[in-house]
């Protein structure tokens, strides 16, 4: 079984060797060997983190590894966790977050993540997001 991965949804500060302190950002991939098991626990509790939603393309990719295009899906599927992220950091009641459709407007979100992006990757993030309310 493979390595679960995660998405940072809440800025910390962490030491997984109990020595050095690292600054986890919204939007970071993470898997739980860069963690420490302990760390992983409470970014958990404290819902920090949460699953990246692509894992199980992961699991299919892994034997492609090597295909320029997956390379390209797997940039496509990091961005799309980041924006997520950035979009599920907002404040809900912030009405000038959100545009009259109730959809994060695409400063809202450039705001968190410190990059531009598209309103089409904006779209892409939001409908993962509603369908994942759904499951």
């Amino acid at each position: 079984m493979s390595e679960k991965h995660y998405v940072v949804i809440q800025a910390f500060k962490g030491s997984p060797t109990g020595v050095t302190v690292i600054q986890f950002n919204v939007g970071d991939e993470v898997d739980a060997s860069d963690l420490g098991q302990d760390l992983l626990q409470v970014c958990l509790t404290e819902e920090w983190i949460e699953e990246s939603i692509n894992d199980a393309d992961d699991a299919d990719d892994a034997d492609d590894a090597d295909d320029a295009d997956d390379a390209d899906d797997a940039d496509d599927a990091g961005q799309l966790n980041k924006i997520i992220a950035a979009i599920k950091s907002l404040d809900k009641d912030d009405d000038s977050l959100w545009t009259n459709s109730n959809k994060p407007k695409t400063e809202s979100i450039e705001s968190v993540m410190g990059v531009s992006i598209s309103a089409a990757e904006r779209d892409a993030a939001w409908q993962a997001i509603k369908e994942s309310e759904t499951n």
